[in-house]
């Protein structure tokens, strides 16, 4: 069951869902959870369905711009998102924080991380990136994919993602398909959202991050693989596990291994 709430925070009014124990030790972080681009908090399911049996308080947001969050074309950027999700945070008293981030959102727990480093704990990077311009070769695949952003209509790109993504499980393609076209309404907020994810770069900071990480890589996504070695040079303090038969939608082709690796690493934590 998906109860979703909202708290306005500005300009933007946030949808989540919060999955609090009934037996609650406000002692323990609480689990925020960051969706990538073009979905919403419900690509977190197969997490819901093993966190909200254990110990921890989770919140799963739906970014600004995506689900039933404001969607404002002018805030379509890392850093605003960041600053949004720690005015959210203050606004439900939360002080102490472990983030999941997959992808887009994986981009915005490192900035969140950079900006409020009391707040957060420790991190989970799930198949994720410090750069799109970190090589000549992702420098022209980001042109690539912007060329065919512009080109195509909305559905094709919605149809192209779900036919990428779902090689592994069937319910893959369909859930990206129907998130997608939920968002892609809009053709100039879907290029927003592309071009704030070409425009993040975390390498003149990320070096100073001195909390924990687990970085989870998809074995089949030779994008993220190359960059592991960049992760590891740049963090102080990382751990690196590669999801094996897995796409970049690692945390639904192998939800076990997923789940199993992020509650081992919040377990160290404590």
């Amino acid at each position: 069951m998906r109860t979703v709430q909202r708290e306005r925070v500005g300009l933007v009014e946030f949808a989540y869902v919060d999955d609090t124990p009934s037996d609650l030790n406000e002692d323990l972080p609480v689990l925020l959870w960051l969706h990538g681009g073009y979905v919403t908090s419900e690509s977190w399911e197969p997490q819901r369905d093993h966190f909200r049996h254990t110990k921890w308080r989770s919140i799963y947001l739906d970014l600004p711009g995506h689900g039933q969050s404001t969607r404002l074309l002018s805030r379509y950027d890392v850093n605003l998102f960041a600053r949004d999700i720690l005015e959210f945070l203050k606004q439900l008293n939360i002080t102490t924080v472990i983030c999941i981030g997959h992808s887009l959102g994986g981009m915005v727990a490192q900035r969140l991380a950079y900006l409020a480093p009391r707040t957060f704990k420790a991190l989970v990077l799930a198949d994720t990136t410090y750069s799109t311009r970190s090589s000549v070769r992702e420098m022209a695949e980001s042109v690539l994919a912007k060329g065919v952003f512009s080109l195509a209509s909305t559905e094709k790109l919605a149809k192209m993602s779900a036919r990428q993504l779902s090689g592994r499980r069937v319910d893959v393609g369909p859930m990206i398909y129907k998130q997608m076209m939920e968002h892609g309404e809009n053709k100039e907020a879907l290029k927003g959202m592309l071009n704030a994810v070409f425009k993040f770069d975390s390498r003149p900071w990320l070096r100073h991050l001195k909390l924990p990480v687990l970085l989870l890589v998809a074995s089949d996504n030779k994008a993220t693989n190359r960059q592991i070695s960049g992760f590891i040079k740049m963090l102080n303090y990382i751990k690196v596990e590669v999801i094996t038969n897995s796409g970049h939608m690692l945390n639904w082709d192998q939800p076990e291994k997923f789940n199993q690796a992020v509650e081992d690493f919040i377990m160290e934590m404590e």
